[in-house]
């Protein structure tokens, strides 16, 4: 049986690497003549491509649109441990899996791909694709917020703390 998740007002929420805050849940008509609740969300961090961005869903599809609560403190160690952790890279995976394995929403995934493409950024040094170099920034972007959200550091000091643990 799948537990539900309570939401209520002032949680944050995660989609697609980005922190947003709960501010409103309301119950609404839906197509069917139905009441439902609908949980509204904004970005909980202030970027120019933000500004003024008001989300909504039905509780019932937030597992479909693949949005959940941030991680908790000690799996944040976890992963900051994980970044720490040295990998052996046989063959460099091909754009197209680094793709897909960017659209994912769990954290591991993401932590993952920024240790496989810091090593081939490593070890390809003057031959590391641009494509891959953006791959790269996009998937320290998605950890970074929640990295901040749950260490209650800023947004400097989560990538930093990043690019400490990779270089260790």
């Amino acid at each position: 049986m799948i537990k539900k998740k309570k939401y209520k007002i002032g949680d944050n929420i995660i989609e697609l690497g980005k922190v947003f805050r709960i501010f409103k849940i309301k119950k609404e008509k839906n197509s069917q003549g139905s009441y439902e609740p609908v949980i509204y969300f904004r970005p909980y961090y202030d970027d120019k491509t933000s500004e003024g961005v008001v989300c909504s869903i039905p509780v019932k599809n937030i597992n479909v649109a693949e949005i959940r609560k941030p991680i908790n403190k000690r799996m944040l160690n976890e992963l900051i441990l994980s970044l720490k952790e040295r990998i052996i890279i046989v063959n460099f995976s091909p754009i197209t899996e680094l793709k897909e394995q960017l659209n994912s929403n769990n954290p591991i995934d993401t932590v993952e791909l920024i240790k496989l493409l810091h090593k081939e950024k490593k070890v390809k040094l003057g031959n590391f694709s641009s494509s891959k170099k953006y791959i790269l920034n996009l998937s320290m972007d998605k950890i970074v917020q929640e990295f901040a959200l749950v260490g209650r550091v800023s947004l400097e000091q989560a990538r930093n703390n990043i690019d400490l643990a990779l270089q260790e």
